[in-house]
């Protein structure tokens, strides 16, 4: 909590000095440490300033990326769905992979709570590589067993049972 509320701290006055790329990364960085500690009471707040500082395509990803995670946590899902293909639309059109795989990520997760597993799927894979070489073990450990849950689900039992014992061997 002290390090989001610092980190609001310095988006508030990088915005106030027009410093508007460091406010919106002061702002990405108080929401990550939002969703690692407590996960709601702040978070509209920030996604509010997040989303208002995004100017760039690549910033709007993020944002909204943020956004349909924040949604999914708070079960919201159809709201998640939507904002998770906007960031995808918007990190598409960026075209960088540490943007379109996190949005892959993000709507596959949706789309996999939501049950619409044949959506969620590839969306999954095609953020596999990015979440092995990117997210701590246990980020990598949480998608790992999301994949295996659809893989699960759509009757793929012994898929599904290696990216179980991947997600158990990272915790």
């Amino acid at each position: 909590p002290e390090r989001m509320a610092c980190l609001m701290r310095a988006a508030t006055i990088a915005e106030q000095h027009s410093l508007l790329d460091l406010a919106f990364d002061c702002c990405c960085e108080a929401f990550e440490a939002h969703t690692e500690s407590i996960r709601h009471t702040d978070g509209h707040k920030l996604l509010e300033q997040m989303q208002r500082l995004a100017r760039s395509p690549s910033q709007k990803a993020r944002a909204t990326t943020q956004a349909a995670w924040h949604a999914m946590v708070h079960g919201h899902l159809e709201t998640a769905i939507n904002r998770g293909e906007q960031s995808l639309a918007l990190a598409e059109s960026v075209g960088t992979e540490e943007l379109l795989a996190p949005a892959r990520l993000q709507l596959g997760t949706a789309l996999g709570v939501a049950g619409q597993l044949q959506r969620a799927l590839p969306l999954l894979h095609q953020a596999m590589p990015w979440a092995k070489a990117q997210l701590p073990a246990d980020e990598q450990a949480s998608f790992l067993g999301n994949l295996a849950a659809v893989l699960d689900n759509l009757g793929k039992p012994d898929e599904a049972r290696q990216h179980h014992l991947s997600a158990l061997a990272l915790t």
